[in-house]
């Protein structure tokens, strides 16, 4: 049996907030934004924020294991009660950046389905 690739180390990644968020206010009102975001097979999500719009508070923390991964994806959609939820925006990171750094506090863009500027998120790690 193959060996278990040893945890390079623990990454700890809070979502702040998201800033002009372009699919926040919708024809309905505003939209209930939380994020997805997934390292391997590693998966968490942020409760939405109701009524979040394009200016969402998330203010959640999670803690992955870091093996060999290279990219963290981040998806941000809109809840929705009836129906499927609504994609909003994406965004792949390498996170071998971060590790070199340390840390890193910033904001990251969202690209929406045809790659264009959707907004950004604040995000601390």
């Amino acid at each position: 049996s193959a060996e278990e690739p040893l945890p390079f180390g623990k990454l700890s990644v809070g979502f702040v907030k998201g800033v002009d968020l372009k699919a926040g206010q919708g024809v309905f009102g505003r939209a209930d934004p939380y994020i997805k975001v997934a390292i391997g097979s590693q998966q968490f999500q942020t409760d939405p924020n109701k009524d979040g719009g394009k200016r969402p508070i998330w203010n959640k923390n999670f803690e992955f294991e870091i093996s060999n991964e290279k990219h963290m994806q981040i998806e941000v959609m809109d809840k929705e009660v009836v129906g499927s939820d609504k994609f909003m925006g994406k965004a792949t990171i390498s996170i071998l950046d971060w590790i070199a750094l340390g840390s890193y506090d910033g904001s990251i863009d969202i690209l929406d389905k045809k790659d264009k500027f959707s907004g950004k998120i604040i995000i601390s790690a």
